[in-house]
């Protein structure tokens, strides 16, 4: 059978539910009645949602270039010549 093509104007009504969901401290009961949704329809693009969201590859995480005269900085911080070391925006490192 056949996939169904797929709606983008549907995922975003849906995405937004979710997250108007997620910020209400509801149950999904009480928020669906409130919205006039239907609770069947709520799991069902819950469970699309977050299956579609775990096939998207993983997000990039800039890099900065570590010139000459700051590898020099680094180096005099311990930071062989050569090793490579990454800060994530989150702060953690990997060398």
């Amino acid at each position: 059978m056949a996939r169904a093509k797929r709606s983008v104007e549907k995922e975003s009504f849906w995405r937004s539910v979710i997250e108007e969901f997620a910020a209400s401290g509801l149950s999904v009961r009480t928020f669906c009645g409130r919205e006039g949704l239907s609770e069947a329809s709520f799991y069902a693009w819950r469970r699309t949602l977050a299956a579609r969201d775990a096939e998207k590859p993983p997000e990039l995480i800039p890099v900065d270039v570590v010139a000459p005269s700051a590898r020099r900085v680094a180096e005099r911080k311990g930071v062989v010549a050569g090793d490579l070391e990454l800060t994530t925006p989150a702060g953690f490192t990997l060398r």
